[in-house]
């Protein structure tokens, strides 16, 4: 089963959501139920919103189970993509690459914020506190600001190196220019599984590189020129016990060669880049890698990341009995 593909909204789903304003529903738990989207909890609306808050925490009722929950705030709704760190990896590609789906035929007008949380505490009151607030601290620094970031960056030897992974904080946002879109959309569609995105120092806007449809990891690494940033947004289309997977990946590939300038346009804007596009473009992220070159890209690369517990088992040598003496 595909993942892009198989997943469906319920009809059930579809009505519940519809009528949900008649019904008074404050909150929708959504989980995959076979190849449907459906829903399967809710909490009322009342005068109080922090109370009603208060009330989705029995929406998150494991700590390994992924789930959808919409939430009817003052603006509009918001979706929260619940999927804990321990849940199982092709449930968490079953969520990830359903959640256009889900945002589509719900109607993603509807929806104006998105909260990605790995825990219970970020899906709590205070979390959701947090992250709004989190949002109204990301003002645009200046250029004076990100240059000095970035040198401290440099001599501390952060963002360097394909095993720095981490959480990427807030920047300056660059404006996407229509082929940027138009590719991003055929990547979300399947028409293309590889997109590299440029930036234009001079308009200061985020532009189309190269794109693929068929690309590989093994072929990735000959598409990109050498010594160029790029954002690199990769459909990884490939079987694991027995089911077809189709997780999108983001490389941040900056070579420490590159000028000043675009190391310190694509450090300062990658959070806003990636925040655009699973948002406005409905696209999920499901793993975000920081190369300094496109050549570090295998499928070794890809495999470690995806399924790091694997790997780490199969690179464990077999214990090796000590010959008898005497014998070779």
């Amino acid at each position: 089963m595909s993942l892009s593909g198989g997943i469906k909204t319920s009809a059930s789903l579809i009505e519940k959501f519809k009528t949900s304003e008649a019904d008074k529903i404050r909150s929708l738990r959504i989980v995959i139920d076979g190849e449907f989207l459906v829903d399967s909890d809710f909490t009322l609306e009342t005068e109080d919103f922090d109370a009603d808050f208060k009330q989705l925490g029995r929406l998150f009722d494991t700590d390994k189970q992924p789930a959808f929950v919409a939430v009817k705030v003052e603006n509009g709704w918001t979706l929260i993509q619940y999927v804990p760190d321990n849940a199982h990896i092709r449930e968490k590609m079953l969520y990830a690459s359903s959640r256009a789906t889900l945002l589509r035929e719900l109607g993603a007008e509807k929806f104006t914020d998105s909260i990605f949380a790995t825990t219970k505490a970020e899906c709590s009151l205070d979390g959701y506190r947090a992250h709004l607030a989190h949002k109204a601290a990301e003002a645009p620094r200046t250029e004076k600001e990100i240059e000095h970031a970035l040198q401290m960056q440099t001599e501390t030897g952060a963002d360097i190196g394909m095993s720095t992974r981490k959480e990427i904080a807030g920047g300056v946002g660059f404006a996407f220019d229509a082929l940027a879109v138009e590719a991003m959309e055929k990547l979300r569609t399947g028409d293309l599984n590889l997109v590299a995105l440029s930036i234009d120092s001079t308009s200061e806007t985020i532009q189309l590189g190269t794109t693929a449809s068929d690309a590989t990891p093994e072929t990735l690494r000959s598409i990109l020129p050498e010594g160029d940033p790029f954002f690199v947004f990769f459909k990884h289309v490939h079987e694991y016990d027995g089911v077809q997977l189709d997780p999108t990946l983001f490389f941040y590939i900056c070579p420490p060669s590159a000028k000043v300038k675009a190391r310190m346009l694509f450090s300062s804007s990658r959070a806003s880049t990636l925040e655009f596009v699973e948002s406005q473009l409905n696209i999920s992220v499901l793993k975000k890698v920081e190369l300094d070159s496109a050549s570090e890209v295998d499928t070794g690369l890809i495999t470690d990341t995806l399924y790091p517990s694997k790997t780490a088992n199969q690179a464990k040598p077999a214990f090796k009995k000590p010959s008898r003496p005497g014998r070779k």
